[in-house]
C-alpha cells in the first residue's frame, strides 16, 4: 500500500481536442492547453499527471480518438494511486456531441457517468456547472 502525505494535491489529466483542420498558424489544442493549465494554476491543489492527451477526431460523426480513451485511463488510474483523480478539458463539448443512440457516437452524460463511478471528476473552464452538475448533464 502507497502511503500518501497529507493532502496530497489531485492529479488533474488534461484532454484537449478539435474536430478540422486548423488554418495556419492557428494551435487550438495548444491554446486548450494552456488555458486549461493557467485555470489550474488559478485553482490551486492540482497537480497536472503527465502530458496532455491530443485528439483531432470529431466528437459528432463518432466518438473522440485515441487520446479521450488514454486520457480516461490515466485519470482512472491516477484515481487509484492518489485516491482521487480530475479530467480537465477546455469545454465539455471536447468529450463528445453524439446522442448515444444505436450506431451514432456516445453521448457525453454516458461519459460522465462512467467517469463518475470510476471516482473520476471532469472539469470545464469554460462550463464547469456542465461537468459537475449532474441536472445538467443531458444539456451538455
Amino acid at each position: 500500500m502507497r502511503i500518501l502525505p497529507p493532502d496530497p494535491d489531485v492529479p488533474a489529466v488534461v484532454y484537449v481536442a478539435r474536430s478540422k483542420a486548423e488554418e495556419a498558424g492557428k494551435d487550438s489544442t495548444g491554446d486548450q492547453e494552456a488555458i486549461i493549465r493557467a485555470r489550474l494554476e488559478r485553482e490551486g491543489g492540482r497537480v497536472v499527471a503527465g502530458p496532455a492527451h491530443v485528439d483531432h477526431a470529431s466528437g459528432y460523426r463518432g466518438n473522440r480518438g485515441p487520446g479521450l480513451e488514454a486520457a480516461v485511463r490515466a485519470a482512472e488510474q491516477a484515481r487509484i494511486e492518489y485516491g482521487a483523480a480530475e479530467l480537465w478539458v477546455w469545454h465539455t463539448s471536447r468529450l463528445g456531441r453524439g446522442t448515444g443512440r444505436l450506431g451514432e457516437a456516445r453521448a457525453i452524460g454516458h461519459l460522465l457517468y462512467d467517469l463518475r463511478s470510476n471516482g473520476v471528476t471532469v472539469r470545464s473552464v469554460e462550463d464547469d456547472e456542465f461537468a459537475t452538475n449532474e441536472m445538467l448533464w443531458g444539456f451538455a
